[in-house]
């Protein structure tokens, strides 16, 4: 068969139908007949078939994407494999992208709706796959210890692929910006000629630059923000969904997280989950969001990142009026073994049936998460969380000592500060949802104790949108009448000059002529 861009193909383990798959007492399998007509009805243009024997031999890959005609696969197995790297060798094979592969772990699963929900996230996830390009993959040996099967270790070579950052230049802000560059844990993002670049051999594909990038330059096969947007609004449309986000590298030795009424997200780092993560999962009808850390093994480490987002967002919707922040937002031990608490659901918790979209960008996924929760739980309009760990900002400016020069508009990576020039003069606006706490604003006004920004939640400010700062008249040129620059900036230009001399003159064609009638001036 012909395969068709759009089309998605899943395989399930006809294990998962009976005992055998199953390791919890009590078990009695899946229906695997309910599962396909389910999976039918909620993807569409969908190919799904029972495969036996999927987990001990991934080498039936290349079939089922053959028969399903697709480019995209999920596959649904009866454990957690131990051989990852080997199915993504069969897909190589078969003529797919390696990262067009989702393997969804149903160890413990006993209901169906929620097996398809798995698989069917899964399939949204691989449909918002945009594919990855040669530079953004790192060709990697296996290492020695790690499990193969017995065909793979004469069929397959020993290399697996790892995904690397890589940096859309015509979407990037250069050296406007940066924060990809404080950001990256491992250093590998350095700034070269005034645009950051990555260093592929430093990279070790955590995925931190790309929730920290405010303009979604940063591309990273199979861990990109479409594909989490699509996977998560897919979760969500099962009642009060617990919502789990797993490191790809932490502990995975205990129960599967479904088989205890988790709902699974596999990140390549918990440190790529920001909190407008957790806050939009929230909005958008989860009943509790997990996560579990590497704790102190954390490679990259984020374990004290991940607290303290943890703890902003507990004190965030403690602030808003909900009940019981600590059961809806926590650290889930590593083992996994504990049920998915279920606490009462949010008030006016949306209908979970229907499916929704959500973004994961910040900021705007935090600002826009906060005030869909304020509006359903009635928080005070006067609302404000000031902490550290807040990844929005707010920013203050004196109006008496503000010269409209538009330098921190200028510096702003994320558009919060704008300076608009007109035919009646300068307007400096701001809009506190799209403010990340970088400070570049603060560093880049040339008038002291006249900007400044603090890391803080504030709601009657994100309620506002974008609101004028300062609004600034221009000096008119005494020629020709056009505007010359704003006439607060003209004023602190010539208090700076006024006891210079010679200054005179000077001062008379910076201040009253604007840039062509300079020039005449001077001929």
């Amino acid at each position: 068969m012909t395969a068709k861009p759009g089309r998605v193909g899943i395989g399930v383990c006809a294990d998962l139908e009976g005992s055998s798959g199953l390791d919890l007492e009590g078990s009695s399998g899946l229906d695997l007949r309910v599962l396909r007509r389910e999976l039918a009805e909620a993807v569409p243009n969908v190919h799904v078939e029972v495969v036996p024997d999927l987990c001990s031999r991934p080498e039936q890959t290349p079939e089922i994407a053959s028969r399903a005609g697709a480019r995209r696969l999920v596959l649904g197995l009866c454990a957690r494999p131990a051989s990852r790297h080997d199915f993504q060798a069969w897909a190589r094979k078969a003529g797919l992208d390696p990262f067009a592969l989702e393997l969804v772990s149903l160890k413990g699963v006993r209901t169906g709706s929620v097996a398809a929900a798995l698989l069917a996230a899964a399939a949204a996830r691989a449909r918002a796959f945009a594919g990855s390009e040669p530079e953004q993959l790192k060709l990697e040996l296996l290492a020695f210890e790690r499990k193969r099967s017995r065909r793979a270790l004469f069929s397959l070579p020993p290399i697996t692929y790892r995904a690397v950052a890589g940096i859309e230049q015509e979407s990037c802000l250069g050296a406007r910006c940066g924060l990809c560059v404080s950001a990256c844990p491992f250093g590998a993002i350095e700034m070269i000629d005034g645009r950051p670049s990555v260093d592929r051999a430093g990279c070790m594909s955590c995925g931190v630059c790309v929730t920290t990038c405010p303009t979604e330059a940063i591309r990273f096969p199979g861990a990109s923000l479409p594909q989490y947007e699509a996977e998560i609004a897919a979760l969500l449309s099962v009642e009060r969904a617990a919502l789990f986000f797993g490191c790809r590298h932490g502990p995975g030795d205990g129960a599967a997280p479904a088989a205890v009424g988790w709902l699974p997200v596999e990140v390549p780092c918990l440190g790529m989950v920001t909190s407008g993560w957790i806050l939009q999962a929230l909005a958008g009808g989860a009943s509790v969001v997990g996560l579990l850390s590497c704790g102190e093994r954390c490679r990259s480490g984020c374990a004290a990142a991940v607290r303290d987002r943890v703890e902003y967002v507990r004190a965030l919707l403690r602030r808003l009026g909900a009940s019981s922040p600590n059961e809806r937002v926590m650290v889930v031990p590593g083992d996994v073994s504990r049920p998915a608490p279920r606490p009462a659901a949010l008030a006016g918790q949306p209908s979970p049936h229907r499916r929704r979209s959500l973004t994961l960008s910040d900021p705007a996924a935090t600002a826009e998460a906060v005030l869909k929760l304020a509006e359903r739980l009635g928080a005070a309009r006067d609302l404000t969380l000031v902490s550290g760990a807040s990844p929005l900002g707010l920013v203050a400016l004196r109006k008496e000592t503000c010269t409209a020069c538009g330098a921190c508009a200028a510096a702003c990576p994320t558009g919060a500060l704008d300076a608009e020039e007109g035919g009646e003069g300068t307007l400096i606006s701001y809009d506190a949802g799209l403010c990340v706490p970088c400070g570049r604003c603060a560093r880049a006004c040339p008038e002291a104790d006249t900007l400044s920004v603090r890391a803080a939640t504030d709601l009657a400010a994100l309620t506002s949108r974008r609101v004028v700062l300062k609004r600034e008249p221009a000096a008119r040129c005494r020629r020709c009448g056009r505007p010359v620059a704003p006439a607060a900036m003209l004023d602190r230009v010539r208090a700076l000059l006024q006891d210079e001399e010679g200054a005179d003159r000077l001062l008379e064609v910076l201040t009253e002529l604007c840039p062509d009638c300079r020039e005449l001036e001077a001929m």
